[in-house]
């Protein structure tokens, strides 16, 4: 994610939560969030913020809430696996046992 994206988010939480104050200037923080949110799309951010607000949190988000997490999935975490996957798994078996 980009500088000018992060911005865009701070933007937004500034606008949602009017009484949020960071304890650090803004500068620092877009910094930090920027760093943070390196590996994390704008679209992912953004979805999460959104989930966040309407989720009816009273208090701003802090950055944690924006980045994606790692999903569990059949008690492997940070493996995730997408239905053509498992799809695929399927046609081998069926190959297999016929």
């Amino acid at each position: 994610m980009t500088r000018e994206e992060v911005k865009k988010l701070i933007g937004i939480v500034f606008s949602t939560y009017p009484s949020f104050k960071p304890k650090v200037e803004v500068k620092t923080m877009v910094d930090t969030w920027a760093d943070i949110l390196s590996d994390t799309s704008y679209n992912d951010a953004y979805g999460n913020l959104v989930k966040y607000i309407k989720s009816g949190n009273e208090y701003a988000p802090n950055v944690s809430q924006l980045v994606n997490k790692q999903p569990e999935v059949y008690g492997f975490k940070g493996r995730t696996y997408s239905h053509e996957f498992f799809e695929e798994i399927e046609r081998e078996n069926e190959r297999m046992f016929r």
